[in-house]
Order: C-alpha cells, then structure tokens, then sequence
C-alpha cells in the first residue's frame, strides 16, 4: 500500500518510491511572495524541498510552482514509511 500525501486533512496523491527519496517540508508560517522568484505558502502548507543549503529554500508547492521560502517558515519532516 502506498504511502498517503495530505495538505490539511485532504489527500493529495499517493506517495510512490520515486517521491519518498525526496525532501518536504510542512510550513509554519505564511509568507507573501514579493517578487516572482518568491512563493507564497500559508501554515500548515507541505512543501518539497529541492534546495535548503542557503537561508532561503527553493521549494515546490502545491500545483508544481516553485520559488523561494525563508528557510525559517518551514521544518523538515520524516515521511512514514510502509
């Protein structure tokens, strides 16, 4: 049985073996984009995390768009497993 992706409550997708070698995140608090290269995010939001080693994450959101978070509006979170 695959593992289940939830955004507050609601299922997203089933998680297949190549989505559980990938990063996310769950965000902890809302963040207005100010510029195209930024992504707005609300709390409670899971994110995938494609870059985290500098102060502002690259990250994909909902509907595949990508952009930049603070690093420090979202945590790192362990998918369980099977």
């Amino acid at each position: 049985m695959p593992i289940t992706f939830y955004h507050n409550e609601q299922l997203i997708r089933p998680m297949d073996d190549e989505c559980k070698k990938k990063m996310f995140a769950r965000v902890i608090w809302e963040y207005e984009a100010e510029n195209k290269q930024e992504l707005s995010v609300i709390k409670g939001e899971y994110v995938e995390v494609l870059d985290n080693t500098k102060d502002w994450w690259k990250v994909r959101g909902l509907n595949n768009r990508v952009g930049y978070i603070p690093g420090t509006y979202a945590v790192v979170v362990q998918l369980p497993e099977e």
